[in-house]
């Protein structure tokens, strides 16, 4: 399956969707032929969120030392009494503080509608990304129009028309977690991909000067932001998955 534009949370389904998840099944054979279907549109439950970023001058996240027995230095942050996102946990940093990409969540909302990542750029990445706060809200379920194209064989979401708070906080503290463990699992021995698949994008699509790209700028909060809204929303609709595949399989 391919999408055109954000995919925002959507488990495409109907006759072109995952079909072991197709809540058209039941009408199959009552005048709806999806040998025939080749173009549709079906509104279907996401998530809506606005994500804002911006430098900072300091940062919950902090490098611990090596201790025994990995012997290995350590991102960890903290939260504000009662914000803690868990699962969220320290995690190792291969190659010291040289061209590393830490990362952070906490969640001021009880009701999972509002979450703040922080990030923090060493080596390299200290001026071009330095101490970054970036905001998640209001992080909201949506329904959305999600057409699908036969001529050009992609889905693509419009417009929400509903949004409603009521969601699954467990689902949505997940994908947070998950934005977080995407940075940590893509630091490597000389460079993060993360942070520099971004400098790459601000050099090569957005004009930024070679000269100046390991330097503070404006189109990275937004690269950012987009990053962001990408995993955090690709998440959401593989989360989607595993309870229906435990329903399916008695895990």
């Amino acid at each position: 399956m391919q999408f055109l534009g954000p995919i925002r949370g959507v488990l495409p389904i109907g006759p072109k969707g995952i079909s072991a998840f197709d809540t058209l099944e039941p009408i199959r054979g009552s005048g709806f032929n999806t040998a025939t279907l080749d173009s549709y549109t079906l509104n279907q439950q996401g998530v809506s969120a606005n994500v804002s970023c911006q430098y900072d001058t300091s940062s919950p996240i902090v490098s611990i030392p090596p201790t025994p027995p990995l012997y290995l230095p350590f991102y960890n942050g903290t939260c504000p009494s009662g914000q803690t996102l868990l699962p969220i946990d320290s995690y190792p940093i291969p190659n010291g503080l040289n061209n590393t990409l830490g990362g952070w969540a906490c969640k001021p909302s009880l009701l999972g509608d509002s979450y703040t990542l922080y990030f923090q750029g060493n080596g390299n990445y200290i001026e071009s990304v330095g101490n970054m706060t970036c905001t998640m809200s209001p992080v909201q379920h949506a329904l959305f129009p999600v057409q699908y194209s036969g001529n050009n064989k992609y889905f693509a979401t419009q417009n929400p028309v509903s949004t409603a708070s009521n969601f699954s906080t467990q689902l949505l503290d997940r994908s947070v977690f998950a934005v977080i463990n995407a940075v940590e699992e893509s630091q490597g021995l000389v460079s993060n991909l993360v942070a520099e698949s971004i400098i790459t994008y601000g050099i090569k699509d957005f004009g930024i000067p070679v000269s100046s790209s390991l330097t503070q700028n404006a189109t990275y909060l937004r690269l950012f932001e987009a990053m962001i809204q990408g995993i955090f929303q690709y998440e959401v609709s593989v989360m989607f998955i595993f309870p229906l595949t435990c329903l399916l399989y008695y895990c």
